[in-house]
């Protein structure tokens, strides 16, 4: 999902949760109706005290506001200065806006050849990409609508922002198994790897373990076939041991 589309959904959740403060809905009307009928799927509710009631309205539009204050804006979440947090909000919806030219739903009928051309300079200097190359790309593409070799650049940047940290927090989570008491001496880039394959490898009907269990065998690694481990070489006593001291101890 891109950013503008994540941002118009949970726009969406919003006004959802502020019609909700005067509009209850399914879930909601149920607990009224078990709070004045006392009853709740048939069991009867006894309280020998008085209970205080959430204030449904309240409630929803306290989510309502928590919710626009906190998501989607280009300010990290321990910044609590009003005024900081104002300017915040505006570059995250002047960057909005630039995103949504990108989208030909939006654009208007009669569109100027330099229609969002302003848009795509912005775009450009924030992700370091050439604005010349990027601004002919997009006046291309708003003639066929295809994505090309001019405009894919900030394309591809701008799919691959991350609209949340998600997939970050399951990366902590998988490291936090991977990395167990009796594990804890891998290496990084083992642990990379593990945590690699565990988010993001295919599942096991997907997967083809031939070539690896090839480059396994072939680099004298023991078979799966194989029923007893392979002969241990002995050291020559002879060579030069660090035990050598202890041994010649043992002798006298």
């Amino acid at each position: 999902m891109t950013l503008p589309a994540a941002h118009k959904s949970i726009q969406r959740t919003i006004r959802v949760l502020e019609s909700m403060a005067s509009i209850p809905g399914p879930k909601c009307q149920e607990v009224i109706s078990a709070c004045e009928n006392r009853e709740f799927k048939n069991i009867q509710i006894y309280s020998k005290t008085s209970v205080i009631k959430v204030q449904m309205g309240q409630f929803f539009t306290s989510l309502s506001n928590n919710m626009k204050q906190r998501l989607m804006t280009t300010q990290a979440s321990n910044v609590s200065s009003r005024e900081v947090n104002n300017e915040y909000k505006v570059n995250f919806k002047n960057l909005i806006e630039d995103l949504e030219v990108l989208s030909s739903e939006n654009w208007p009928d009669n569109m100027d050849i330099q229609y969002g051309d302003e848009s795509i300079r912005r775009l450009s200097e924030v992700f370091q990409i050439d604005q010349v190359l990027s601004v002919r790309g997009f006046r291309e593409y708003k003639e066929n609508e295809k994505v090309n070799i001019d405009i894919k650049p900030l394309m591809t940047v701008i799919n691959s922002i991350a609209i949340s940290s998600s997939e970050c927090e399951r990366t902590f989570s998988s490291m936090n198994v991977i990395v167990s008491p009796i594990r804890s001496t891998l290496t990084s880039s083992h642990l990379s790897s593990l945590i690699f394959i565990n988010c993001v490898g295919p599942p096991l009907e997907k997967f083809d373990p031939k070539s690896f269990v090839r480059s396994w065998i072939l680099r004298g690694k023991r078979s799966a076939i194989e029923t007893n481990c392979l002969k241990r070489t002995k050291k020559d006593e002879n060579e030069s041991n660090s035990y050598n001291s202890i041994w010649n101890c043992l002798n006298v």
